[in-house]
């Protein structure tokens, strides 16, 4: 019990250090990327540095925010995303799904994931449909990206 409690207080401290630093850590990014680019047009005569480095910090930032949120709100995405058919099968013709958690995968992987052997609910179809409307194939690109970690 112990434990559990100080897991808990270490964990809202996190959260707490997240939202504090993080506007403070995407303003350094884009200050960052700014100097870059004025750096690589003085000496290199190069355009889009800063464009390319903050582009690759957002792709990163997004990505760990998506695995972040897979572990954080697994149970809720299990149950939300899920056929319940799934979760535990008991007969033959039902297909374990790939569970939401894994602090190596993205939702949108799991989601792909979970496409591909036809075990999310209406709710998980249309978020994944969503998800590729946004961004062409992808959480097809993000099951390839996931699929190493089942």
């Amino acid at each position: 019990m112990k434990n559990l409690l100080i897991n808990i207080f270490l964990f809202l401290v996190a959260i707490g250090l997240l939202i504090i630093i993080s506007p403070i850590g995407l303003i350094a990014t884009l200050i960052t990327s700014i100097d870059k680019e004025l750096q690589a047009r003085k000496t290199q005569n190069l355009k889009n540095e800063g464009i390319k480095y903050a582009t690759e910090s957002m792709l990163n930032n997004g990505l760990s925010l998506d695995i972040f949120g897979n572990v954080i709100n697994k149970d809720f995405l299990n149950h939300l995303l899920l056929k319940r058919s799934s979760l535990n099968p008991t007969k033959a013709e039902h297909v374990q799904a790939i569970l939401f958690g894994n602090p190596r995968m993205s939702i949108s992987g799991v989601i792909g994931l979970n496409a591909e052997l036809n075990t999310l609910n209406w709710i998980g179809i249309i978020l994944g449909k969503f998800l590729n409307l946004l961004d062409t194939d992808h959480i097809e690109k993000a099951a390839d990206n996931n699929r190493k970690y089942i």
